[in-house]
């Protein structure tokens, strides 16, 4: 099933604005011909035969399923729908270069997930008490090793404290662009539970927000994400104190972070 670009980003999360400008950046670029989306389910998951309807069957938490279309608050899936606020949608897979110098650099998981294991093959014992990092979620790559039974590329992760995280294939990686700052500005639909982007007050992008917790309509300003474990999650603060959490899909909250400030307004309504 071939979808429009339209359709492709709205699966994504993401609604771009009306007559952009041509200076604004691209969210992301169109792959060729795409297909369906895949998604991780976050959390148990139930399928059913309608919006509304009977449960089918449940899915369990990381369980990658392809998205077909999006209606009201549900994807429709094999067998039928789910709600969106528990499937994160993937960024298709491109081969990524593999880099052989310019260590150490920050890299994001481009696959649905990546495991770790304590040598540079496939043969080597996993890292099991680091599982695995899913889809968007960054380390810092500090070597890289090619196994020779398999010609496979490896990179050794540590985390931002700089304990390692072991080895892990090098195709399930890309290196992070280099942050590039636009004047962005934020406002927060509670009741639509969306989120709308604008760089120098143009508006540039809308995403769902799920809102966990109601927050008191005020100007906030939130400090520029760091990458980590998963960056589609994000802490509201004011000052020193937390005062909410919001939800961003991994699509926006990625294209917010490669272009944000040192800290974000954000309005609250």
């Amino acid at each position: 099933m071939n979808l429009s670009r339209r359709d492709w980003l709205q699966l994504m999360g993401i609604t771009l604005a009306s007559g952009l400008v041509a200076d604004l950046p691209t969210i992301l670029p169109m792959p060729d011909a795409p297909q369906a989306v895949l998604g991780r389910t976050i959390g148990r998951v139930f399928v059913h035969d309608g919006i509304g309807g009977v449960a089918l069957h449940e899915l369990w938490s990381d369980h990658i399923i392809p998205l077909y279309a999006q209606q009201d608050s549900h994807y429709l899936t094999d067998g039928g729908y789910v709600e969106s606020r528990f499937v994160e949608p993937i960024r298709p897979y491109t081969l990524p270069e593999i880099h052989r110098r310019g260590f150490p650099f920050m890299a994001e998981v481009i696959a649905p997930a990546a495991s770790f294991h304590q040598a540079a093959s496939v043969h080597a014992a996993k890292v099991k008490y680091r599982g695995v990092r899913n889809h968007a979620s960054t380390l810092t790559a500090i070597s890289v090793l090619q196994d020779s039974a398999t010609a496979t590329y490896w990179y050794e992760m540590v985390d931002e404290h700089g304990q390692s995280f072991g080895w892990s294939q090098a195709l399930h990686w890309a290196k992070l662009p280099p942050i590039q700052p636009y004047p962005l500005s934020l406002r927060l639909d509670q009741r639509a539970q969306r989120l709308t982007c604008f760089i120098d007050q143009t508006e540039w992008f809308s995403s769902q927000s799920p809102v966990t917790h109601p927050l008191l309509p005020a100007e906030y300003h939130l400090p520029r994400p760091k990458p980590g474990h998963n960056y589609y999650r994000w802490l509201i603060c004011t000052g020193s104190s937390a005062v909410g959490l919001l939800i961003v899909p991994t699509l926006a909250a990625r294209a917010i972070y490669l272009h944000s400030p040192s800290e974000i307004p954000l309005e609250v309504v």
